[in-house]
């Protein structure tokens, strides 16, 4: 995978979970969590297997979200196997206090290394 393919993976996946909180903010169910997983999920996989790649304030930031992603795929694990939700399932889970906080900032980061990556 190439720097651009994984930076715009990950932008992908970004938009991807950005998509599934709004209707998360709407009506809080497992359903909507489950989506937000999905794209945290892959995230955090792109940055296990390719981080590497990424360079400078990239490679920072993608340290920061993984450590988020980290705690937050734990959290929705563990209230995952405690509630055993059906889809319509109230699902709300806050951030550990004292856990890094999704970077912000980040995306337009990535954004903009993608354009100069891309020429």
């Amino acid at each position: 995978m190439s720097k651009y393919e994984l930076l715009y993976a990950i932008v992908f996946q970004m938009e991807r979970a950005q998509r599934a909180y709004q209707y998360y903010r709407n009506e809080q169910v497992y359903l909507h969590a489950c989506n937000i997983y999905k794209g945290n999920n892959e995230m955090a996989s792109l940055l296990t297997r390719y981080g590497w790649k990424l360079d400078n304030e990239i490679y920072e930031g993608s340290l920061d979200l993984l450590e988020h992603l980290d705690v937050w795929l734990e959290q929705f694990y563990h209230l995952k196997s405690e509630l055993n939700p059906s889809p319509q399932t109230k699902f709300i889970f806050e951030r550990f206090k004292g856990t890094r906080p999704f970077p912000q900032g980040f995306r337009q980061q990535i954004e903009k290394e993608l354009k100069k990556v891309k020429g």
